[in-house]
Formats: structure tokens, C-alpha cells, sequence
């Protein structure tokens, strides 16, 4: 678990926080190969 994920999960209004680390999917992707990837999923604003 990376620092971000663990400094996130606190938060009420975050479901969910993943981390992905790899090489681009696309040749044309500026982004390095050891780039990392933040996902961040919400809750419902009824939650």
C-alpha cells in the first residue's frame, strides 16, 4: 500500500483508493515505464 492510499482512506467520501504501477499500454504515451497510477473511487453523495 502506497503512502497516497494510506493518507486517503481516512477520508468519509472516498470508497475506494488504488495504485498501479506498469508500463504504458500505448507506444505513443509520453509517461514513463515506472510511472504510478492513482485511482480514487467516491461514494454515493447519499452516503
Amino acid at each position: 500500500m502506497s503512502y497516497a492510499e494510506r493518507g486517503l482512506q481516512g477520508v468519509h467520501e472516498i470508497r475506494i483508493v488504488r495504485s498501479r504501477t506498469s508500463t504504458v499500454e500505448v507506444a505513443l504515451d509520453p509517461m514513463p515505464p515506472n510511472a504510478t497510477d492513482t485511482f480514487i473511487m467516491l461514494r454515493d453523495r447519499k452516503e
